[in-house]
């Protein structure tokens, strides 16, 4: 079988792509730094629903510190599954936990009992920030340890 131009590029040469990526100069372009264990405020920069490897409803949410003191800080993420009817109440809880502390933390408002994912970038909060050492294919990084209320 054989292509033409326009159905190898599956239409990419009508909306103006032209296979080059243009990055500019690398020069500045810097590793994030891991940020050492202490207190610290973030921002939330994104958060948006996803589905977990095993098909569950979570929340993935990105933090970026504020007063690391470090130049070019990693991006904090978290992620949550959200509480399922057909688990166990233990598991439940634990899961609201993990949003009751986001939550508190960031002094997010609820409207009628729920978070509306879409309306919480740009919220600050205090964390406590440890380190989770490399292990195995994964690079050492930065965890949430503890959770600070605002309330």
């Amino acid at each position: 079988m054989s292509f033409g131009t326009d159905d190898m590029n599956t239409g990419a040469a009508t909306k103006g792509f032209s296979g080059f990526v243009d990055v500019g100069n690398l020069d500045d372009v810097k590793e994030p730094e891991l940020v050492p264990a202490g207190d610290y405020t973030l921002e939330i920069i994104k958060a948006e629903q996803q589905l977990s490897k095993n098909q569950d409803m979570m929340t993935h949410v990105s933090f970026k510190v504020l007063d690391s003191g470090v130049d070019n800080p990693n991006i904090i993420h978290t992620y949550m599954l959200h509480p399922n009817p057909s688990e166990e109440d233990e598991v439940n809880n634990s899961r609201k936990l993990n949003f009751k502390r986001l939550i508190e933390s960031f002094g997010i408002e609820l409207v009628d009992g729920r978070l509306d994912v879409n309306l919480i970038a740009g919220y600050t909060g205090q964390v406590t920030l440890g380190v989770q050492p490399a292990k195995g294919e994964y690079s050492a990084s930065n965890r949430i340890t503890k959770w600070h209320s605002k309330y």
